[in-house]
């Protein structure tokens, strides 16, 4: 219920869905589905990183990660590696940088609680 308090915490949770929609990206895997990937991954960074540098959000090391897993995932490791081995690591990639950014805005998200909650407590008994 966060998010309907002000358009902060909207954001926050908007950011948070969105990891989970980009960690899906190494199951679309054949070629007919790679310009599919990349508009969606990179118009999501283009927006995160338009709202980073407006607001001067944290935003952007997580931006850069997602830029670079994806890269890695849709075009290097298939050069390093080739088509069959080591399928799996694209995925765990994604999955690691999701988990860090869910993570991060969660300690975010509870670092601010706890300073509400010590500014609500300082007034009372005051």
């Amino acid at each position: 219920f966060g998010a309907l308090l002000t358009k902060a915490r909207a954001s926050e949770h908007a950011r948070a869905a969105w990891p989970a929609y980009i960690s899906l990206m190494p199951l679309l895997f054949g070629p007919q589905e790679r310009l599919l990937k990349q508009l969606v991954a990179f118009s999501y960074c283009a927006a995160l990183h338009w709202r980073s540098l407006r607001s001067s959000d944290e935003a952007l090391p997580y931006v850069a990660a997602l830029v670079a897993v994806h890269t890695y995932g849709t075009y290097v490791h298939e050069m390093l590696f080739g088509p069959q081995r080591l399928e799996f690591l694209p995925l765990l990639l994604y999955s690691v940088v999701s988990a860090l950014g869910i993570m991060a805005l969660f300690c975010r998200q509870c670092l601010d609680y706890c300073a509400y909650i010590h500014r609500h407590f300082r007034k009372a008994s005051s």
